[in-house]
């Protein structure tokens, strides 16, 4: 019966962790969020806090092939490098 209530607790455990796992803080701003994705993929970023208002996208001046996006979120921008295969966050700066 021991082993029982032993095991019955380890699985609500599990359980609880995995429910909080990934959840962004509810108290945390977009732009924080977007803070902690500063070298991650773009596409990761916008699955957790949405398609930004507008886009521009320019030549990048330090990378051949490559294009500066900047995404414009209500309060701030997001900057990324954009090539053939990914678009990774660079930096997030606040209006």
């Amino acid at each position: 019966m021991q082993k029982i209530s032993v095991l019955l607790l380890a699985v609500l455990l599990i359980f609880s962790l995995l429910g909080c796992a990934g959840s962004p803080d509810p108290s945390e701003s977009p732009a924080d969020i977007a803070n902690e994705y500063i070298g991650e993929d773009l596409s990761e970023l916008i699955s957790v806090i949405g398609q930004p208002d507008s886009t521009q996208y320019q030549d990048s001046c330090e990378i051949v092939d490559a294009q500066d996006g900047f995404l414009y979120y209500d309060g701030f921008t997001i900057i990324t490098c954009k090539t053939d295969d990914e678009e990774i966050v660079q930096s997030v700066r606040a209006e």
